[in-house]
């Protein structure tokens, strides 16, 4: 039984892993195409109707804030699962050269049963 219950805390680890690198990839997409959408708006002249690229950054800024929302989701689900005390590792990011400070996260005490 231990076994059983081990393969799938391996597989539920796995999964969160992979969610988080999708979950990651697509921030930095957003990131991305607001740096270039608002680069592009810095180089139309100011005279001239901007309203493309500005219509563009604030549904990119939407689309950001839905994904701050999808991260808080998930990690609800992941206490829910008891998946948030196997987490370790760095807050940080991969990319975040030099590490913004999240350092190290906890594990959980383990509860404890009565034998």
């Amino acid at each position: 039984m231990a076994s059983k219950a081990s393969d799938r805390e391996r597989a539920a680890h796995q999964a969160g892993l992979e969610v988080a690198g999708g979950l990651r990839a697509a921030e930095a997409a957003v990131d991305a195409a607001m740096t270039e959408t608002l680069t592009l708006a810095s180089l139309i002249p100011a005279d001239a109707p901007q309203a493309g690229p500005v219509v563009s950054a604030r549904a990119l800024g939407r689309a950001r804030a839905h994904l701050i929302r999808a991260h808080r989701g998930l990690a609800d689900v992941a206490r829910h699962l008891g998946l948030d005390e196997t987490s370790v590792g760095p807050l940080d990011k991969p990319e975040d050269t030099p590490p913004i400070g999240g350092g190290p996260r906890r594990k959980r005490p383990a509860p404890s049963h009565p034998g």
